[in-house]
Formats: structure tokens, sequence, C-alpha cells
């Protein structure tokens, strides 16, 4: 049941932001090391216990809001245009506010198959588009507790929710991509 949520989330978010990349890989070579998830607990699952891994293989659990007053969710995808494009503002965001207890984290939510496997091919690329973009903040890979969480109900991306340093989310959710000055506003009214 846990791996048709995650399908059908996947193609849901898919259609919400324009539909499925070309499909075209250039064919790069990148090397193949085996993404091994934790475990999670099956009790309690959402933003509030979870553990996942980030794109580059780190554990990452819901311990990743504790140090931080706020915290925001932007869940993205390599194929859409909007995300990508307002990725580099919130590397700024990010770079500027990380001081003052808010954390930004990043769902990619099309590297991983409708298995949870992941997609090497699809990885590559959203390592390249963090690197190329500047957001040097966190971006997981979804898990089964994380897509029990807000994710079940995310219909386009990007969509952006606000937790607490427990992971509770406070706010309304946000549809749509921001300029820096629409975030900073939005976040200035939270802190």
């Amino acid at each position: 049941m846990k791996r048709i949520l995650i399908a059908f989330l996947l193609l849901v978010l898919l259609v919400g932001c324009g539909g499925p990349p070309d499909g075209g890989h250039e064919g790069n070579e990148i090397e193949i090391v085996e993404y091994n998830f934790p475990v999670e607990t099956e009790t309690s699952p959402g933003l509030d216990n979870f553990a996942t891994l980030d794109v580059y293989g780190n554990e990452i659990d819901q311990k990743v809001f504790s140090s931080y007053d706020l915290t925001m969710i932007n869940v993205w995808g390599t194929f859409c245009s909007p995300c990508i494009n307002e990725m580099p503002d919130l590397g700024e965001i990010y770079r500027e506010y990380e001081h003052l207890g808010v954390n930004i984290v990043g769902i990619v939510v099309d590297v991983q198959k409708g298995d949870g496997t992941v997609d090497y091919d699809m990885l590559k690329k959203a390592q390249d588009i963090v690197e190329e973009t500047g957001a040097s903040y966190h971006h997981l890979l979804y898990s089964n507790n994380l897509a029990a969480s807000f994710l079940s109900e995310v219909q386009y991306i990007p969509h952006t929710v606000f937790v607490d340093s427990d992971g509770n989310i406070v706010g309304e959710a946000y549809i749509g991509s921001r300029s820096k000055d629409e975030w900073i506003e939005i976040i200035e009214s939270m802190r």
C-alpha cells in the first residue's frame, strides 16, 4: 500500500508541474553507490518521525529541524523549471538566514522509482541542479514516513511549507515559486 501511495504521489507531482522530463539523458557516467535507506518505524509516520537520505547519501532524520526556530521545506522536481529557477534565491536565503535560526530543506520527488529505489541518472541530475544553482542546503529523498506526512497532500510543485523545531507545520502551504524578496517577506512574518 505504501509503495502505491509513493507511486501515486510521484505521478500527481509529475502532472502538477507540467509533466515528466523528456527522458533524454546525456549518458553521463556516474559512480553508482548503493543507497541503503535507514529503517523507519511505522508508528507515527510524519515530519516528526522520519529517516531518509539526502541526494549525496547522507542519513537525515527529523533532527534536521531541531537547531532551527523555522525550517522552510521546499518540494521540487528535476523537470520543474519554476522549482529550479527559484533555487538560487533559496540558496541565498539559506546562507543569509541560517545564523538567524532559519533553515531550508528541499525534498526532490523524481529521483526514485515507484518502488522507492533510486534512479541514479535522475539522482545525478538532481545533484547537478543543486550544484549549479548554489542551493547548498539539504535535499532529501522521500521515505515512507515522509510520504505519509504532508507530501501525501501535495498536488503541484514547487510546494513549500514551514515547520518549527519539532517538525510541526506552521502557517500555510505555498504553491508555486516566489522571488527572493517574496520569500523573505514570508519568512520575516513568521519569525
